[in-house]
């Protein structure tokens, strides 16, 4: 049995388009129904100033999404939220892509801020049972254009920010010949660029209180290390300098990186590691609880 209709997200990031079928149990929770991921990479060119959408690249993701709403009204879910992050906000042709977007699906197209981002995200966390009865936490989620840091206090959102460091960007300004190896100052430019934005941001995390942290890389990196889901700041850098170390092919073939995310993810290791130095995190838990999840916790009123 369930309570409400299935409903859909489909959630328009920088590097990947998420997708999420899911419906209110007859106990008031979340079941979900399917997820999938399709890796499109429209923010290619985000760390410039005038990112701008191709034809090419807004026919190739309205064919995506125009198969996402079909299969989602096969799960008889009519009710879908279109949203998009951090490359669509940038693009100085955001509203051209809006107007397709809406005139193909019949669906309005959500661009969220930075911050409508992050506050969804921290959404998110109360719907992760491993987490739902913290009372104080971090989390930040790492995308392609931008990273989201959200702070839990008494079960409530005390600061949610959105800071652009997300993989794709950060990869192009310091990595972009990323089929070749690491530099031998491409982690301390990265280290010093992550630490004068946090700082900028007057972001203040206390390294005794949890951090969970979601996002692609994160799930890459605990395959890599077998399904741990404690990990260390250290086992984060190791693992940077190691797939950093070798080609594109050779972070595919040896570490089992997806293709169209090997070429980021010694990126967002170096990020993520210099985040967690900033403020003195010696370890974090992973979470797949994301985006996607705070806004269907908004549209299935849980």
């Amino acid at each position: 049995m369930h309570l409400s209709n299935p409903v859909a997200v489909i959630d328009i990031g920088t590097n990947s388009i998420k997708f999420i079928i899911a419906e209110k149990s007859e106990i008031g929770t979340m079941r979900i129904l399917h997820q999938e991921t399709i890796e499109l990479r429209i923010g290619t060119g985000i760390s410039t100033q005038k990112l701008s959408f191709s034809n090419e690249t807004m026919t190739r993701l309205i064919t995506v999404l125009s198969n996402l709403k079909i299969k989602a009204e096969g799960f008889r879910a009519h009710t879908i939220r279109v949203v998009a992050t951090s490359a669509v906000r940038e693009a100085n042709n955001q509203n051209e892509l809006a107007q397709k977007i809406n005139a193909t699906l019949k669906i309005p197209l959500e661009i969220l801020s930075g911050n409508d981002e992050a506050y969804h995200i921290g959404n998110a966390i109360h719907l992760d049972p491993k987490w739902k009865a913290a009372k104080t936490l971090n989390f930040i989620d790492l995308g392609g254009g931008s990273m989201e840091c959200i702070k839990i206090h008494n079960h409530r959102i005390d600061q949610a920010i959105s800071l652009p460091l997300g993989a794709v960007r950060l990869t192009e300004l310091f990595f972009p010949d990323s089929d070749t190896v690491f530099k031998t100052n491409t982690i301390s430019s990265i280290f010093s660029h992550v630490e004068k934005l946090v700082k900028e941001s007057n972001l203040n995390l206390d390294p005794k209180i949890p951090l969970l942290g979601s996002g692609g890389a994160f799930f890459i990196l605990q395959q890599n290390l077998k399904g741990k889901t404690h990990i260390q700041a250290l086992e984060v850098l190791e693992l940077a300098k190691k797939t950093g170390a070798e080609s594109l092919e050779n972070r595919i073939k040896k570490y089992n990186i997806p293709p169209k995310r090997a070429d980021v993810f010694p990126i967002a290791l170096c990020t993520l590691y210099a985040f967690m130095h900033t403020f003195n995190i010696e370890a974090f838990y992973h979470s797949t609880f994301n985006l996607k999840f705070g806004i269907l916790k908004e549209m299935l009123q849980l």
